[in-house]
């Protein structure tokens, strides 16, 4: 089995049709929705969202939130081919303290690729940029249910701050 050659760069618009997929397709294999929500109205919004990403790039995010974007890019074979991804936001603000702070808004790794530390690499990156960028926290959202993400962040040093609960009524 060869060992995949995998690289992190930043995002450039013509990757994010790929990103789009990814993201599809990982959604398919996540625990994040909330067992009380519509999956198919989830489902739906994060298509929609996606193909905006895809169409747009980070011009579909609001320019006052600093986004940024990588990729993880297997270089294996003749073809490169991305895997992964993390989009972030520097310019987020902690609800209590009122610190600036980065946030992900999102990260996924293709299904047919994870396990590898590709996810690991990708916040590293993350980590990394929102450093380089002035900042001493970053912070993310997670579904309860999403037990390989939050193994990931635990295992980078991420604690659990608060708790975000709902009821259908």
């Amino acid at each position: 089995m060869t060992q995949s050659k995998i690289i992190i760069r930043e995002a450039e618009k013509e990757d994010f049709p790929s990103i789009r997929e990814i993201a599809l397709s990982a959604m398919l294999h996540r625990e994040s929705l909330s067992p009380i929500r519509d999956p198919s109205a989830a489902a739906e919004r994060q298509r929609d969202r996606y193909a905006q990403l895809a169409d747009q790039g980070l011009d579909s995010l609001p320019t006052d939130w600093a986004p940024a974007a990588f990729v993880a890019v297997d270089e294996t074979n003749d073809s490169p081919e991305i895997v992964g991804y993390v989009l972030l936001a520097l310019n987020a603000t902690d609800d209590f303290t009122g610190e600036q702070q980065a946030y992900i808004l999102d990260i996924a790794v293709n299904p047919n690729h994870q396990n590898q530390g590709i996810g690991t690499k990708l916040m590293q990156q993350a980590h990394k940029y929102a450093r380089k960028n002035g900042l001493r926290y970053i912070g993310l959202s997670v579904a309860a249910g999403n037990e390989n993400a939050l193994r990931l962040y635990r295992k980078l040093g991420y604690i659990e701050e608060w708790k975000r609960m709902a009821t259908k009524l």
